[in-house]
């Protein structure tokens, strides 16, 4: 049964809602450096104080409106990944929309991703952490399908896969908003990554659908 949400709890999302609307409209349009607790508490259309009581600073405000932002996009991802094509090649299409949407502004992410790594808010952290599952749940979806083709290994589950998957991502992501890869290197590094990953988690005859060892795995 689900739980029914009381009213100071619905407008305390309601709240933490305009919060980070405010705060990613403002960063986009000026820049994290030059945006203003004060200027996201009038746009938020809330007292300063009441601002306080959802963010500690602007580090935790740069990690709630963009994490917001990106799990809005995160939920068009999978209308758009094409029916056809290899298992790779519709992973491939999943890390390149979402390079596409960090590409929007590098320096914001550059920004976003710095100060995922070094918070101490356990409740940021735990936000970032659904981010990547929402990817995560889109890789396994998609993995699970190839698996039921027979063309990826049943030995690993589809989340086991996707995590190995998205560990090649998170790793070249980082390195491009760092300005260690370009926009092109980000691609090819990865797009080598996933070969490879994928000769590794083919299915063979010992390891396909159909097979003694995965059924009983």
């Amino acid at each position: 049964m689900k739980r029914k949400v009381g009213r100071r709890e619905q407008k305390k999302a309601e709240t933490a809602e305009r919060i980070a609307l405010a705060g990613r409209k403002l960063i986009r349009a000026k820049g994290f450096d030059a945006v203003t607790t004060q200027e996201v508490a009038v746009e938020a259309g809330i007292p300063p104080g009441t601002l306080f009581g959802y963010i500690s600073n602007k580090t935790d405000l740069l990690i709630i409106a963009l994490v917001h932002e990106a799990m809005e996009f995160v939920a068009t991802i999978p209308s758009r990944i094409p029916a056809a094509g290899s298992c790779k090649d519709r992973i491939m299409f999943v890390f390149e929309e979402m390079a596409n949407y960090h590409g929007r502004d590098v320096e914001i992410t550059r920004h976003f991703l710095r100060e995922l790594a070094i918070t101490l808010n356990s409740e940021l952290t735990q936000r970032s952490h659904e981010l990547g599952d929402a990817v995560r749940d889109i890789t396994s979806a998609i993995v699970a399908e190839h698996q039921q083709r027979g063309e990826v290994t049943r030995e690993l589950s589809p989340s086991e896969i996707s995590r190995l998957l998205f560990s090649h991502y998170w790793s070249s992501l980082r390195y491009w908003a760092t300005g260690i890869y370009s926009r092109e290197e980000y691609t090819t590094t990865l797009r080598k990554a996933l070969r490879w990953q994928f000769m590794g988690i083919a299915a063979t005859p010992e390891t396909g659908a159909g097979s003694p060892k995965a059924r009983s795995g």
